[in-house]
């Protein structure tokens, strides 16, 4: 079963266009658009602990809910074969994301 390091999914995140919004005890991330606008998908990660996301994880969970992503595609998330602007179009179909032109 895959696993996940914690800072490799801090880099993943960054890569798809999340962008720090607060850093306290825990990391606070929000998806930011290309031309600067801060969307509702948000997450945060935890700088105490460095355990690796499996999964069967409740962190895994967590996180496929936080980012609107089935299991499959939160692993290709991961896994950084899904570009920023895939992540976007799935967004964009879910409704979770709207673009006002």
């Amino acid at each position: 079963m895959p696993t996940w390091d914690i800072g490799d999914v801090r880099q993943a995140l960054l890569k798809k266009g999340f962008s720090y919004v607060r850093i306290t005890d825990h990391d606070h991330l929000r998806l930011c658009l290309e031309d600067g606008t801060v969307t509702s998908v948000r997450t945060k990660l935890s700088k105490g602990k460095d355990e690796d996301i499996s999964r069967r994880s409740s962190l895994f969970n967590s996180f496929k809910r936080e980012l609107s992503l089935t299991g499959p595609e939160l692993e290709e998330f991961f896994n950084c074969p899904m570009t920023g602007e895939r992540y976007l179009e799935i967004l964009l179909s879910k409704g979770v994301v709207k673009l006002h032109k």
